[in-house]
């Protein structure tokens, strides 16, 4: 049985790999609050596997962009994630979009551009990493919360098997760790 370190769904398939350094380097990047290492081998599923490549796409395309941003400042009317032109009808400008971007791409320097605005196809991926994002962390707080007590590296395979609803508060930290 593989349990995914992200969002904690298990199963006996073959959709999981091991968390290699290359995408422990891509998760750090997007959710740097995870703490990769309080699991023993950790594994990540195929959809986690596939939304973090994508979401990570992104995030570098967003960057790349804003770089671009920079040199044409005062261009108005282009979507602060991808530069794209907006046609008015189209602009994204959620009251929250500041607060959004600072969660999702807290390396983006949003100071240089007063009333940012998105396309709505950059919104729905902003979107999607925000819930995503939290989700993990959701995941990184119950995982921290056993890993206080034992201070060893949590075993997920015992941890999450036979657990009704993924409760994890309701469980005794010192049953799953690591006895290395």
């Amino acid at each position: 049985m593989e349990v995914c370190r992200l969002c904690l769904l298990f199963s006996e398939s073959n959709s999981y790999s091991k968390l290699t350094d290359p995408y422990k380097c891509i998760v750090n990047s997007l959710i740097p609050e995870v703490n990769l290492d309080i699991t023993i081998n950790p594994s990540i599923c195929h959809q986690c596997s596939h939304l973090v490549n994508k979401l990570h796409e992104f995030k570098l395309a967003c960057f790349e962009c804003q770089q671009q941003r920079k040199k044409q400042l005062s261009k108005p009317g282009c979507c602060q994630t991808c530069l794209k032109s907006i046609e008015k009808q189209f602009i994204e400008d959620p009251p929250d979009l500041k607060s959004i971007l600072k969660f999702c791409l807290p390396e983006m320097d949003l100071h240089f551009i007063p009333d940012p605005i998105v396309c709505r196809k950059c919104l729905v991926r902003l979107q999607r990493l925000q819930q995503l994002k939290a989700s993990y962390l959701t995941v990184e707080e119950k995982l921290n919360s056993f890993v206080v007590d034992a201070k060893r590296p949590v075993d997920l395979r015992k941890l999450v098997h036979g657990i009704p609803d993924g409760k994890l508060e309701l469980l005794d930290a010192n049953t799953y760790v690591d006895e290395r």
